[in-house]
């Protein structure tokens, strides 16, 4: 299912959130987002099973990330995965409120400083010779630059 639930949404979701490739790995949370988005996809089911396995396993590691005082980029941007797409399942459960979901993201970006990432990917892009290869440093910025186009 994992490697079919990935390609379904970079297939399907991908394309909506807008973003330029990542250069560095996905990880594991951020997967774990994307296979909660497109379990919408299985039949209704095996969706009753996964589904809200799922989604437990995505809360409880985004509670975790959530109050860290140093977020990663992956979990924003796994937290902004799930504020955009609601499960799709039982009526009758709690529904999630996706602002509420997307505000966290904010705080988790605010706590990580990527209003500043920019303006500090550009400083150190500047600072780099014309054939030498992007230091470590310059690619992390670059990342937490990418994610504040959302």
């Amino acid at each position: 299912m994992r490697l079919s639930s990935r390609h379904s949404f970079e297939e399907r979701y991908a394309p909506w959130l807008n973003l330029q490739p990542s250069q560095q790995p996905e990880g594991p949370l951020l997967k774990l987002a994307q296979c909660c988005v497109a379990s919408r996809h299985l039949s209704a089911s095996t969706r009753s099973v996964v589904s809200p396995q799922l989604y437990r396993l995505a809360d409880e590691s985004i509670f975790k990330q959530a109050f860290h005082p140093l977020p990663s980029t992956d979990a924003i941007h796994a937290v902004l995965v799930l504020s955009l797409w609601e499960p799709i399942g039982d009526p009758t459960k709690e529904s999630r409120d996706g602002r509420l979901i997307a505000s966290t993201a904010v705080s988790m970006a605010m706590n990580l400083r990527l209003s500043e990432a920019m303006v500090y990917s550009k400083t150190l892009r500047s600072k780099q010779k014309t054939n030498e290869l992007p230091s470590g440093e310059l690619i992390e910025a670059i990342d937490k630059a990418r994610l504040v186009r959302i």
